[in-house]
């Protein structure tokens, strides 16, 4: 009789044919299974490293963006074309200007004061409204809708009381003082609206206009603004004002 030992080694190489391609499989599995595991391991590195890229050029081009609009603000206001608004204020500034805008029936002719880079004067277009920007160069976007005025000198624009009166001047970052306003206020319809926003400090005197309505607003933080019925010592503020102008009798 046969051993034990002399049977498994006979089942062995018996079976030793029938389990060489079995085990041969199992190995290019698994090497398969590494490469794959390799390459997905590469790409989410590759994909960290991208991301990582992304959010310092996104970081980069914000600062960069922040420092040039800070030189172009301080550059207007030293000429007085600007008053210094904290730029987050238009988040507040915008709603309003449409919220007044809504008042008014299109084709309806608006002034748009201070507007010449901003979304008001393209959005009031886009809905119907004819829009004339005044400012110190053409208005950055292009619509049929929109019409250019230019600063003139320091007494006036191109634009003349014989012209179609306008329904509602609107000013934005505008240092308005009473000069301003008279010349707006030749401008517009016996029922027109003068439609302004200002930082809290600078808002002007309204010798010649009836007020409306008068809104302030307090940044509470970098990108919150709440209404408030006066500003505490050092907070950032906005006014915002609806007024008609006093027609002689």
């Amino acid at each position: 009789m046969s051993s034990p030992s002399r049977l498994k080694r006979a089942a062995r190489r018996l079976a030793r044919p029938l389990l060489s391609p079995i085990d041969g499989r199992f190995e290019d599995v698994n090497r398969r299974v590494g490469n794959v595991a390799q390459a997905v391991d590469a790409q989410a590195r590759a994909m960290d490293a991208y991301a990582q890229a992304v959010i310092e050029t996104a970081s980069f081009a914000g600062l960069e963006l922040r420092r040039i609009q800070d030189g172009i603000e301080q550059l207007l206001t030293a000429t007085g074309a600007l008053a210094p608004t904290p730029a987050e204020a238009r988040i507040v500034e915008l709603p309003f200007a449409l919220s007044v805008l809504g008042r008014l029936r299109p084709p309806a002719r608006i002034l748009a004061i201070g507007e010449s880079e901003s979304a008001f004067a393209l959005a009031a277009a886009s809905l119907g409204y004819r829009v004339t920007t005044v400012g110190n160069g053409a208005s950055v976007y292009e619509h049929p809708n929109i019409a250019t005025s230019a600063w003139t000198t320091g007494e006036g624009t191109e634009l003349q009381p014989g012209d179609e009166p306008f329904a509602a001047g609107f000013l934005s970052g505008v240092s308005a003082d009473r000069a301003m306003l008279e010349r707006i206020a030749g401008l517009l319809a016996d029922d027109g609206l003068l439609v302004l926003t200002a930082p809290h400090e600078a808002e002007p005197a309204l010798g010649g206009w009836e007020l409306r309505e008068r809104h302030v607003v307090a940044r509470s933080k970098a990108l919150t603004w709440l209404p408030v019925e006066r500003l505490s010592e050092g907070e950032t503020g906005v006014v915002m004002i609806v007024a008609t102008p006093v027609r002689p009798e």
